[in-house]
């Protein structure tokens, strides 16, 4: 997949476009001002060739969708990966006049809808009652199972959404850099026109996959994973088939050889890549300076902390409190006094904030953390700890 993402920055050099799925403002400008500036999609461009673009926007979107449908047959795409590509392709096939607009489709149809927004807020309620109840003390805690449990059932269905965008994202990336459809219309002499809308697409393509890999690597690792063993059982499977045409299998053996390739490849396709949210203990518990401390640290912070959702852009408070991301990406751009600037992300499990939570002092230079949309295009999910609660309670971990 990195190849992949390599050709996808070669080919994505000098398209200004950039953004991630759900944001449409952007999307929308991008392809209204590569429209309006392409030679055929102005007053003056020429009829026959502008016919002869939308031609060949029209092949190459009916290719990518034979495309998508041959790799469902191979197992290397699921049954909803396919339903959202060939939905979006036959958006765009009513009007291929318009620009190339996959990757805008695909994010309405993955999860910029209704149910899903009110599944993620309602599950952001219920962790943060949860929260509240452990606060209470140990009554509080058998009080607040239930709450798990509800939440733990909210999250299955987002985890669905999150999968699908990353696995429809990823073929659809390859069948930009990689299908034979697009190196066949290198030959044709609308080329120079429709290369700038692939390379829009792909810069939003490979910027929203290199995004889902900071804000979560375990599930971006489950749809590789997936795919590279579905594509391994497909090639043993082919193998042993080429051994009985060969003449060095009877059918006998070749029934003894395949059946268990084939029982596996039935039950990962129907599984699927597995992949689950860690909860907020799972994310504490991983962070290096908890990891040797004992259990009532963790519940301390779990206890004397809350659950914040930021907006998409929103900037993070400046105060002494430490921040702790469960969910979604944090882009903190840092400016020493004496330096150059400095610019990172912070995924699932990052620390924002930490020496001036145990301190109390601000690093020298400037800082600035901003809330970046995650795959369902919300803002990010962050665990406060209060500096005073953090100094008060945890005095084993500050010393």
């Amino acid at each position: 997949m990195s190849v992949t993402l390599g050709k996808a920055s070669r080919l994505s050099r000098g398209a200004s476009a950039s953004g991630v799925a759900g944001d449409d403002s952007e999307d929308e400008s991008a392809y209204d001002s590569l429209y309006k500036g392409s030679v055929f999609g102005s007053s003056k461009g020429d009829a026959a060739n502008e016919e002869e673009l939308a031609d060949a926007r029209h092949w190459l979107v009916s290719g990518l969708k034979r495309y998508f449908h041959s790799k469902r047959m191979e197992g290397l795409l699921s049954a909803r990966g396919l339903r959202i590509l060939d939905g979006s392709c036959e958006i765009a096939l009513e009007d291929p006049r318009k620009p190339l607009a996959l990757w805008r489709h695909i994010g309405k149809d993955v999860g910029n809808n209704i149910l899903v927004r009110v599944i993620t807020y309602a599950l952001f309620l219920v962790r943060q009652a949860a929260i509240w109840l452990v606060s209470l003390g140990q009554f509080g805690s058998w009080m607040a199972w239930p709450l798990r449990l509800v939440a733990s059932v909210l999250q299955r269905p987002l985890n669905n959404v999150l999968l699908a965008s990353v696995e429809v994202a990823m073929e659809y990336l390859m069948g930009l850099t990689t299908s034979p459809y697009v190196e066949w219309l290198q030959e044709g002499e609308v080329w120079d026109a429709l290369l700038s809308e692939i390379q829009c697409e792909s810069a939003q393509v490979a910027k929203f996959l290199i995004d889902r890999e900071i804000e979560a690597p375990e599930r971006y690792s489950a749809v590789q994973s997936y795919r590279v063993a579905m594509a391994v059982l497909r090639q043993q499977k082919h193998f042993v088939e080429s051994l009985f045409e060969s003449g060095m299998l009877d059918s006998t053996e070749q029934l003894s050889l395949a059946h268990p390739i084939e029982a596996a490849e039935r039950r990962l396709e129907l599984l699927g890549p597995v992949w689950k949210a860690p909860s907020l203990r799972e994310v504490l518990r991983q962070l290096p300076f908890m990891r040797e401390q004992p259990e009532q640290v963790v519940d301390f912070f779990v206890r004397y902390g809350h659950l914040m959702m930021l907006k998409n852009g929103e900037t993070l408070p400046d105060n002494r409190d430490l921040y702790v991301v469960q969910s979604g990406i944090i882009k903190v751009s840092y400016q020493p006094d004496l330096g150059e600037a400095q610019e990172y992300f912070l995924g699932a499990g990052g620390v924002y904030n930490l020496y001036g939570a145990l301190t109390g002092e601000h690093l020298p230079g400037a800082t600035d953390a901003v809330a970046q949309g995650n795959a369902l295009g919300k803002g990010p999910v962050l665990f406060c700890v209060s500096a005073k609660g953090l100094r008060q309670r945890c005095p084993r971990l500050v010393a």
